[in-house]
């Protein structure tokens, strides 16, 4: 049998958990909030925002700065971040982007998380910064920039064939160990002069007449065994200016194909310029007015000389993709050497 007091205390307990009840919720009173139907077009409005956010995140200057160990313990790290794949890498002090290292970017205060950092031109000198880079120049100097003769092209090349003939010298045979006192040579392919007379030194189309060397071979008469003795003398002419050397021999025909070359510059709105100018000849750049270049020769790439400097320099054939790219005119004028 329960005893009394057991009773009284479990209706007490009861009694006071009613009162605390009664109390919180009073105090505390029961809301309800009504949840709105789903909105497909404000969950897309939402998005855009959040996406539009993402980008100026995106544009913004990173937050880091560069500090020395002395600074503080721990070191924050830079990451390379790929959007696209989703790929981070860490950028490090001897990181190398597009080709130019992270040092140099940040030596001139460029921005290396630009795509197209390598292809930018900062100072509008049309020189890009890899251009700039490999030149060892300030990308952010308008007269500091790589030679123009790097942007030089060779556009095309045309030949013109420019036979001789050695036709003869007077007296002949010379006399022992003497020179003969003129040469005839026949121009086939210079109209209205079939031959010149010419003497050791003289100039002939641009070529200057040199050594001659008496020479008697042996050949057979065409059609017979018999040998007989043929004069194959040779004369030495050239253009010293080029260093282009050749011999003709008497009685045989030489072929100097003469060379003509266009030339062009890799400037935005100036492909359509066209430098021409003939071997052994003499051109500037516009944008070096007063410096001299010489035609050495030109086939599949062009040889010219640097008269100021003395030095030779190969200019390369321009590729479709180089006139695609500079076909558009200049934002701003191209700015010469000072």
């Amino acid at each position: 049998m329960q005893k009394p007091w057991d009773r009284i205390i479990l209706v007490s307990s009861l009694a006071l958990l009613l009162i605390v009840s009664t109390g919180l919720a009073f105090l505390f009173p029961v809301t309800t909030t009504t949840v709105p139907p789903f909105s497909a077009a404000a969950f897309k409005m939402d998005e855009e925002a959040r996406l539009a956010q993402a980008k100026q995140d995106w544009a913004e200057k990173a937050l880091w700065a560069e500090v020395t160990p002395a600074h503080r313990l721990f070191l924050s790290e830079r990451y390379w971040i790929f959007p696209d794949t989703s790929r981070i890498e860490l950028v490090s002090p001897d990181s190398v982007i597009q080709g130019i290292p992270l040092k140099w970017l940040e030596e001139f205060k460029i921005d290396y998380r630009s795509p197209t950092v390598a292809n930018e031109d900062p100072d509008g000198d049309f020189f890009t910064n890899k251009e700039e880079f490999d030149a060892q120049t300030n990308p952010k100097d308008q007269t500091s920039h790589p030679k123009y003769i790097t942007r030089l092209r060779l556009k095309d090349v045309t030949f013109k064939e420019f036979r001789l003939s050695f036709k003869s010298y007077d007296p002949s045979p010379p006399a022992a160990g003497k020179q003969p006192e003129s040469f005839y040579i026949n121009l086939i392919d210079v109209p209205g002069q079939p031959s010149k007379r010419v003497r050791k030194g003289d100039n002939l189309e641009g070529y200057i007449i040199g050594e001659f060397r008496f020479k008697m071979v042996k050949q057979a008469i065409p059609g017979t065994s018999i040998m007989e003795e043929v004069d194959r003398s040779e004369l030495d002419i050239e253009k010293p200016e080029i260093k282009f050397k050749f011999t003709l021999v008497r009685g045989q025909q030489m072929n100097s194909p003469e060379v003509t070359a266009d030339f062009l510059m890799l400037l935005p709105g100036q492909t359509d310029q066209t430098i021409r100018v003939g071997r052994g000849g003499e051109f500037e750049i516009p944008q070096e007015p007063g410096k001299k270049y010489q035609l050495l020769n030109a086939k599949e790439e062009g040889l010219i000389y640097d008269l100021t400097n003395k030095v030779e320099n190969k200019i390369p054939k321009v590729t479709p993709e180089e006139l695609d790219r500079y076909a558009q005119p200049p934002a701003t004028p191209v700015r010469a050497n000072p």
